[in-house]
């Protein structure tokens, strides 16, 4: 993300921020930034009316036009690197009139102004983070399965966990005869040549830190590219743009094998991935690794002492922020946005995070796509490491419509406090208890059988008594 202008972003006031975007981290922030009824400025397309000398309506085209809309909602569309901010015209143009809607798609060397009311501290952050070219630092890792020639690559960013490429070759699987030693060797040959040119096309090697390998076979395809994936073999890959930083990476240290134990390729496996000890220690110092760092911190602290950690209640959290209790606040960003939750959810969450910076205690947003992401989402969105032990606020909790026992009362502070049992007094309204529920109905004995008369043989005939049996 390339800034352009900046008006003073903690001003009371709010500010405009004009930026271009370079990559799809930045439509990411973006899209992180923009809120309902914030301005969004930017070029677009827009189908205008033309009209012939006498005024009458002739046809339709398109044009470039500069609009300014008030934004209503917005879309993230990781596949085609394009955020869509849906809103109405707020500005004078000459082909769409006031309060129009219009959907702005911002994509990839996208200018864009976006204007706010306030600023809130989390997106200063992020604007920051993403306008340094340090803090986008990535790993990237090659997931492979060379039995069944498979392999996955992803690109790992402070913000996204994004599949950059896949590998599928057909293995054969009788090798044992001499035909089917030699057509295994020619489809692994394939299998590596294909996970070779993956790597030199669709890495951004200006920012990589680390690649790791793992999985079935990576040990294998590194000591390959160490000997002669990148020398003889190369054939045509070697007028490849990419080839020659992938040399240098490879040459460099950049490369290393973890996981080997890891057997499948799916994304989920990074969670492991990033805990072996041969990453951890190469991106220990990126962005990628920090939210990883973060929530192992918080699970030892727990272990260690459960009084100095909350999670999952943000009321609880926003106590022990106006104590000055907290040391670490950890919080999805997708509890920040209008989008994702209701309005006052949203308010009490932005809340919690400007007292917990005001307060001095380290504040980490973390990012939805983000491979830790789901861990604190497992804890509720929110947890917090504190100072020193709070045990009262154990007792404070989010209640869920699911959730057992009442919610909890709001205090003349306006904060949320644990519910105690009210007193004894005449104005005091307690719930009335449920009558209790009739006893069940117990089935009736059968009726006895009724004998009539007429079954007995009395002489008379039982077709002309009036009953029909």
């Amino acid at each position: 993300m390339k800034i352009v202008h900046s008006d003073d972003l903690e001003a009371r006031e709010g500010g405009s921020l004009t930026v271009v975007m370079e990559e799809s981290d930045d439509l990411w922030v973006l899209y992180n930034l923009v809120d309902p009824d914030d301005t969004v400025r930017c070029g677009t397309l827009r189908k205008v009316n033309k009209s012939d000398k006498a005024g009458a309506k002739a046809a339709t085209e398109k044009r470039r036009v500069t609009l300014s809309v008030r934004a209503i909602a917005s879309e993230y569309d990781g596949i085609a690197d394009v955020v869509r901010v849906s809103g109405v015209n707020v500005a004078e143009n000459d082909y769409v009139k006031m309060g129009a809607h219009h959907t702005l798609e911002v994509g990839i060397r996208t200018k864009v102004t976006v204007t706010k009311g306030a600023w809130a501290t989390h997106q200063r952050e992020a604007v920051k983070r993403a306008a340094d070219a340090a803090a986008t630092a990535e790993l990237v890792a090659l997931l492979m399965d060379a039995d069944r020639g498979e392999a996955r690559l992803y690109v790992l960013t402070e913000a996204l966990v994004k599949s950059a490429a896949a590998v599928d070759v057909a293995m054969p699987k009788n090798t044992k005869a001499a035909y089917g030693a030699k057509s295994s060797d020619a489809a692994r040959l394939k299998f590596r040549r294909k996970c070779r040119e993956a790597l030199a096309a669709k890495v951004n090697w200006d920012a990589v830190k680390c690649v790791a390998i793992c999985g079935n076979g990576g040990k294998d395809f590194l000591a390959w590219l160490r000997s002669d994936g990148l020398g003889t073999d190369l054939g045509a890959a070697a007028t490849d743009a990419g080839v020659p930083a992938l040399k240098k990476h490879v040459a460099g240290g950049a490369f290393c094998v973890a996981g080997p134990q890891i057997k499948e390729t799916h994304k989920d496996a990074l969670r492991v991935l990033l805990k072996e000890p041969a990453v951890k220690k190469r991106v220990a110092d990126t962005s990628v690794a920090r939210f990883c760092a973060a929530l192992d911190a918080f699970g030892d602290a727990q272990r260690r002492d459960a009084d100095r950690c909350l999670f999952g209640s943000v009321d609880a959290a926003t106590q022990a922020a106006d104590r000055a209790a907290l040391a670490t606040l950890l919080v999805l960003d997708e509890k920040l946005r209008g989008a994702a939750v209701d309005v006052d959810a949203r308010r009490k969450h932005l809340a919690l995070v400007e007292a917990a910076a005001a307060s001095g205690a380290e504040v980490l947003a973390f990012p939805s796509r983000h491979v830790a992401a789901e861990g604190l989402r497992d804890l509720g969105g929110v947890a917090c490491v504190l100072r020193y032990p709070c045990p009262d606020l154990q007792d404070v909790v989010d209640f869920l419509p699911d959730a057992p026992g009442p919610p909890a009362a709001p205090s003349e502070a306006g904060t949320v406090v644990a519910p105690a049992p009210a007193p004894a007094a005449a104005h005091v309204e307690t719930k009335k208890k449920a009558p209790p529920k009739p006893p069940a109905k117990k089935k009736a004995a059968p009726k006895p059988k009724v004998v009539h008369d007429d079954d007995y043989d009395d002489g008379y005939d039982d077709r002309y008594d009036g009953y029909d049996y």
